[in-house]
Formats: C-alpha cells, sequence, structure tokens
C-alpha cells in the first residue's frame, strides 16, 4: 500500500514552495534571455518591411534592455534562487517590456497575454 504525503505537515508546504519557486525562478531568467531575441526579430521585421514604424535604434535598445534586465535578474538568481524578490523582478522586466514595445509602436501582441499569465504563477493558496 502507496503512503500519502501531507505537503502540509511539518512545513513541507513552504519546502514545496521553495522548490517551486526556485524552477520558476529559473525558468522566468531563461524566457528573459530569449527575449534577448526579439530585438533582432523585429530588425528582420523591419527590413522585411513587416514594420513600419519602428527604427533599428529602437530593436538595439530593446536589446540591450532586454540584455540589462536578464543579466541582473541572473545575479540576483544566483544569489536568491527562493526569493518572491527574484520573481517579482522578472515581471516588473516584463513589464517594462511591454511598455518599451508600445511606446515604440512594436506590434508584439502576445506580451499582454502572457505577462499575466505568468503572474499568475505568484498567487498564494489563501488569496
Amino acid at each position: 500500500m502507496q503512503r500519502t504525503v501531507n505537503i502540509y505537515r511539518d512545513g513541507s508546504y513552504e519546502i514545496f514552495l521553495r522548490r517551486t519557486r526556485v524552477r520558476i525562478n529559473r525558468n522566468l531568467n531563461i524566457t528573459l534571455w530569449a527575449c534577448s531575441l526579439a530585438g533582432p526579430a523585429i530588425a528582420l521585421g523591419l527590413f522585411l518591411e513587416f514594420f513600419s514604424d519602428v527604427l533599428y535604434m529602437d530593436c538595439l535598445r530593446f536589446t540591450l534592455l532586454v540584455w540589462l534586465m536578464a543579466a541582473v535578474h541572473t545575479v540576483i538568481y544566483h544569489y536568491h534562487p527562493d526569493s518572491m524578490v527574484t520573481s517579482w523582478l522578472s515581471m516588473v522586466a516584463f513589464d517594462v517590456l511591454i511598455v518599451f514595445v508600445a511606446h515604440h509602436k512594436i506590434a508584439v501582441a502576445m506580451m499582454y497575454f502572457f505577462v499575466p499569465l505568468l503572474s499568475m504563477l505568484f498567487c498564494k493558496k489563501g488569496l
């Protein structure tokens, strides 16, 4: 007979949350680094005339901004992988990216879906 483990007893729920937060932070870090490919992809779209209101300098700024935020997140993740601050930093980074692309008229509507979806990962049990 298989024994059932109670994750709420003896603080094991908190351990579960910590392990999950480390995995989420690692995946968000990978996602931030993957977003750095969006700048060159937008530049390619500009070259192929998919975007008309975007400048190549905006693509460069976007790439540098993502690199900076991903590097800061990587350093903080290295020292505090299970911290909520690390998680919230990645959410703020994604929000900054949304503001940047909206301000520079880059039509990346998928980000309006993924950022709220990713933020649901940080909901606590009692909410």
